[in-house]
């Protein structure tokens, strides 16, 4: 069971966090398809336990309550994440592309609640450039934390831009009807294509570092 990944004092579970981080980012693609693998089946076994059902309802609690009684941790898919995201720069071309499917797969009903989805987002931040392209995907999503949350680091990026004197980006409305907000994802995703590459991506440092 990894470490809870809320921020921490001890020391100790710290450096335990990084030396698993550092144990797989040393073994490569092999590491990097494993823990997508891995994060992967955890998504399956959600959406099988809740009958592919995307609302945020009991069964989400019974299943993140059946988690914790198996001595699993419901925090886990953040590390994996975490760690893939670490993993992703030396990784092959092929691997970035399943890394990335497996994150915007974890967006799962059990990451909706208090804003847990954030923690995805912040894999696609550290990601870089690469992840965007995903977040814009994932600010289409029907729930509106998550949606929100992925057009908050849109926005946020999109405000880096600004800085370095690229034309403003269009406005995010999460809280739009569903035509209109993707009337300005596509727009965005326009913005993105054009501009995306015309300023100083954000560095995102590790989450366990």
């Amino acid at each position: 069971m990894f470490p809870d990944p809320k921020p921490t004092i001890n020391l100790a579970d710290k450096r335990e966090e990084r030396e698993i981080r550092d144990y797989f980012v040393q073994s490569g693609d092999v590491g990097a398809r494993f823990l997508a693998g891995k994060l992967r089946d955890m998504n399956e076994d959600e959406r099988k336990f809740l009958h592919g059902s995307e609302k945020f309802d009991d069964r989400v609690a019974q299943y993140m309550q059946l988690r914790i009684k198996q001595g699993q941790s419901n925090e886990l898919k953040y590390a994996v994440g975490w760690i893939l995201a670490d993993m992703f720069g030396p990784s092959s071309a092929e691997t970035r592309t399943a890394i990335l499917k497996e994150i915007v797969a974890s967006y799962t009903p059990s990451t909706y609640g208090n804003g847990d989805s954030q923690f995805l987002d912040f894999a696609l931040d550290r990601i870089g450039r690469a992840g965007v392209p995903s977040l814009i995907q994932v600010a289409s999503h029907t729930f509106p934390t998550v949606r929100c949350g992925a057009m908050d680091s849109l926005t946020s990026l999109a405000g880096q831009a600004k800085k370095a004197g690229v034309p403003d980006a269009p406005k995010l409305d999460c809280d739009a009807a569903t035509k209109q907000r993707d009337v300005e994802l596509t727009e965005w995703k326009v913005w993105w294509e054009k501009y995306g590459d015309k300023f100083p991506f954000p560095e995102v440092p590790s989450f366990f570092d």
